[in-house]
């Protein structure tokens, strides 16, 4: 990530794990997002890496917010996470972070895990849903 932000006072992942928790929150944004051409911006080649340090920055703070707030749930969560290709827990839970808030369809809740994705599920209700869009820049952004 281009930016630093406050590690949140959580024990369930690891300064690494966290980095890695924002570019996976990133990915599945990118991979669910389309543009003014209805086209997906993963499709368009855009990664984490390429998005400005205003829109890293809010990604960062809420997934700071989310982790710290549900440190025990997560602990549970990725314990009880099934086995899915080269992913590790924490980068499915990112995954499931910003599908689940943004009413995606799919998340926590249906991952498998029971009661602890339905409450994960609860406390995405917290965060208001968000979308990427192209500014007139030309880059891209959360609003």
């Amino acid at each position: 990530m281009a930016i630093k932000t406050t590690f949140p006072r959580a024990t369930c992942v690891t300064a690494s794990q966290f980095q890695g928790f924002v570019r996976h929150y990133l990915i599945a944004a990118l991979w669910t997002e389309t543009d003014e051409d209805d086209e997906n911006f993963d499709s368009k080649g855009i990664s984490p890496e390429d998005l400005p340090d205003e829109t890293l920055s809010k990604a960062m703070a809420d997934c700071a917010q989310f982790v710290e707030q549900n440190d025990t749930l997560l602990k549970l969560a990725f314990g009880r996470y099934p086995p899915r290709g080269d992913s590790t827990p924490v980068e499915l839970a990112a995954h499931d972070f910003w599908l689940t808030r943004n009413g995606h369809g799919v998340g926590f809740w249906d991952r498998g895990i029971g009661v602890v994705g339905d409450r994960l599920s609860e406390a995405c209700r917290a965060f208001r849903s968000v979308d990427l869009y192209r500014g007139d820049d030309n880059l891209i952004y959360l609003g």
